[in-house]
């Protein structure tokens, strides 16, 4: 879990279509998705209930052969999110998060 303001690499300890709960401040998730064209795609949910279901972001792979896409949003105190794989089998490079007060 990052420390209060400063970001932190997550990546070994998240996963695709896995639900996470954020807990009694706001975090900042930024996740860089590695895509393969355009047969790869993920959406980012967040909601207060599990399982969360409002989307607030996407990626879908581009017309080379290999696109990294960004998804950054916070998230509130006490919902859950998480990034669910929509289309293909795309691989997370790098998952960062960071706390705030």
């Amino acid at each position: 879990s990052p420390s209060l303001g400063a970001w932190a690499d997550v990546t070994a300890s998240r996963a695709l279509d896995t639900v996470y709960q954020n807990g009694a401040t706001v975090r900042e998730v930024s996740i860089n998705v590695n895509l393969n064209q355009d047969v790869e795609s993920v959406l980012l949910y967040i909601g207060s209930a599990n399982p969360p279901t409002v989307i607030v972001g996407n990626a879908d792979g581009g017309a080379s052969l290999t696109s990294v896409w960004q998804i950054g949003v916070p998230i509130p105190a006490n919902h859950y999110y998480r990034l669910v794989t929509n289309a293909g089998t795309p691989a997370v490079e790098y998952w960062s998060e960071a706390q705030w007060a």
